[in-house]
């Protein structure tokens, strides 16, 4: 049987410290918008049941109304596995002679490119929320394992982000838009902060519920739009002295994984947005036996899942 040198294990501390520490140390976007969670299987599922409601009121020496609780949609999330694989020749390595400046190369790359790879993968949902086709980043079906029922739409099949015309449908049988072809002005802004809190605010049950915007999120092309918009004492871009209603009224986030430079999305962070935590970053090196090459990996498995539309409001997306 093959056994690994004190030598390989020495060097895969070295890959592991300081490709962690690299990890551990470049913030991601995504973290800010999604609510995190750890998961411990292939795939999640959950149904969400819906409360009784407010109370209803009983007069004197009448019965109590029975009333039954409503079951929500199914929503599916499934985990993806990401990795990497880098072959070292025996020679290379030891005719180097600074082999632990190779490794700690190779590992604070895998270090950056975790979190980029992160990033990448949760602004997928935000840069094909609109597309009427639906996207595999929706899509929570494992061939042979799983099959979603939404296909490559969010849980009530529908767009992430639904124009008018093609709403999304609650439980209750009410219909709901949260998607516009508006630019990033000071009214539209206004209209999409009043479509969420007030004519969105509403459970599967068609209830009133309380929602507050929280997050303007713009790509890099929209920064200095949303600065002023946000950052202004007096309405933007006219002429009158009216102070503007809209100053700091939501935090700004730019993020340059947004595909599209004319999107922009009014959000209540982390609500329905879920990022399911698998398997952290794993590497690995080992010496293959029968070539003496030196071989790496770096693997991590995450997911997503979506269980409700209402904390996003899209404007300007793509609707391929």
């Amino acid at each position: 049987m093959f056994q690994r040198s004190s030598e390989v294990y020495a060097m895969k501390r070295d890959m592991n410290k300081w490709g962690f520490e690299s990890y551990n140390a470049l913030p991601s976007t995504y973290t800010q918008l999604y609510e995190l969670r750890k998961s411990k299987a292939a795939y999640e599922i959950e149904v969400s049941a819906i409360g009784m409601g407010k109370l209803v009121e009983k007069t004197e020496s009448s019965p109590l109304i029975a009333r039954n609780p409503m079951e929500g949609y199914p929503v599916y999330g499934k985990n993806r596995t990401f990795g990497d694989l880098i072959q070292m020749t025996y020679e290379s390595v030891e005719d180097n002679q600074k082999v632990g400046d190779i490794l700690k190369a190779t590992s604070q790359t895998w270090g950056f490119t975790v979190p980029e790879t992160l990033d990448n993968f949760y602004a997928k949902p935000y840069n094909y929320a609109g597309y009427t086709s639906g996207h595999d980043i929706f899509s929570a079906t494992i061939t042979g394992v799983c099959t979603d029922p939404s296909g490559l739409f969010i849980y009530d099949g529908k767009p992430l982000v639904a124009l008018s015309g093609n709403n999304h449908t609650s439980k209750g049988g009410g219909t709901y838009y949260n998607g516009t072809a508006n630019t990033l002005t000071y009214g539209y802004l206004q209209d999409a902060y009043t479509l969420m809190a007030s004519t969105n605010a509403f459970n599967e049950k068609d209830e009133k519920i309380n929602i507050t915007a929280d997050t303007l999120l713009v790509p890099a092309a929209l920064r200095f739009t949303g600065t002023e918009l946000l950052n202004s004492e007096k309405q933007p871009w006219v002429s009158t002295n009216t102070a503007s209603s809209v100053q700091n009224i939501v935090k700004l986030v730019v993020w340059n994984e947004l595909t599209d430079t004319n999107a922009w999305f009014l959000l209540k962070a982390k609500m329905g947005m879920v990022a399911m935590d698998r398997e952290a970053m794993a590497i690995d090196f080992w010496q293959d036996p029968t070539t003496k090459n030196f071989m790496a990996s770096c693997q991590v498995r995450f997911g997503l899942l979506i269980n409700n539309f209402r904390g996003t409001i899209g404007n300007s997306c793509e609707v391929s």
